[in-house]
């Protein structure tokens, strides 16, 4: 090609490039400028997503465990404080309805100095029949005092102590109470023999009549047990000479007392 044909192709690339830069690249630059610079950078976006959301991710488990966590010691405190007060009304009405009987005889008889005893240990043996109360001489109670459960002898209080107290119980073979029995009155002395399940009348003269299921109260004789509190029901009688063996099965179950009323005879 001649030295003109060169020339000539100089300047129309020359035109070309003018056009290019002077028309063209003057609308597009800023569209031309964001392709390449997305074409640049999504390669490092994309490697920074990829290494950072496992670590957003981690960080997100590791605030919803710590969340769940937070909300499991919350739920366990209140299950717990709702035990405790489940536990508090259970104690209470178990106390209630354990008590009601104990109160109603109160309000029937008014016993202003009567005190309300749990029952703490029972010691029952062939040798002795005893209960221990968490009731003693803080509570005004001293020995001499009587046991009752529901218009029935307990016992007698025997030892005192600040705090607690040990009541012998009528089932005790210490333990003798005056009677009368039946409709006739039959007049006798109740003693334990150191069974749960029967005791006995001795001193009951053949002539005064008494049958099964005939009911042995407190006669009031004697300077420890009030009168007219029940001891029991017969529940074998036979003739043995002068007297009558009397065999008598109580009214209540001695295992299962869990509180008790202690009075003074006196008292009512």
């Amino acid at each position: 090609m001649s030295f003109r044909g060169r020339l000539m192709l100089l300047f129309l690339g020359g035109c070309i490039l003018f056009f290019l830069t002077r028309v063209i690249m003057p609308i597009n630059s800023w569209q031309v400028m964001d392709s390449v610079s997305s074409v640049l950078v999504y390669p490092f976006l994309k490697i920074q997503s990829l290494i950072v959301a496992p670590f957003r991710s981690l960080s997100q488990k590791r605030w919803a465990i710590h969340e769940l966590h937070t909300q499991v010691d919350e739920l366990q405190q209140e299950r717990e404080t709702l035990i405790s007060k489940l536990v508090q009304l259970e104690g209470a009405l178990r106390f209630a309805n354990d008590t009601k009987p104990l109160a109603e005889f109160m309000e029937q008889y008014a016993m202003q100095d009567a005190q309300v005893a749990h029952v703490i240990m029972s010691h029952i043996s062939d040798q002795e029949h005893y209960v221990l109360v968490d009731a003693g001489s803080v509570k005004g109670i001293k020995p001499g005092m009587v046991a009752l459960y529901q218009n029935n002898l307990v016992g007698r209080v025997d030892t005192v102590t600040p705090f607690y107290s040990k009541i012998v119980l009528v089932t005790d073979r210490s333990c003798k109470v005056a009677v009368w029995c039946g409709a006739a009155q039959a007049r006798g002395i109740h003693e334990g023999i150191n069974k749960l399940d029967v005791s006995i009348l001795t001193h009951m003269n053949h002539l005064n009549a008494v049958a099964k299921d005939d009911l042995v109260l407190s006669s009031g004789e004697g300077v420890v047990f009030p009168q007219g509190f029940a001891l029991g029901k017969v529940a074998h009688c036979s003739s043995d000479g002068v007297y009558q063996k009397v065999m008598v099965e109580p009214l209540i179950s001695f295992e299962k007392l869990t509180y008790c009323l202690l009075i003074q005879k006196g008292a009512l």
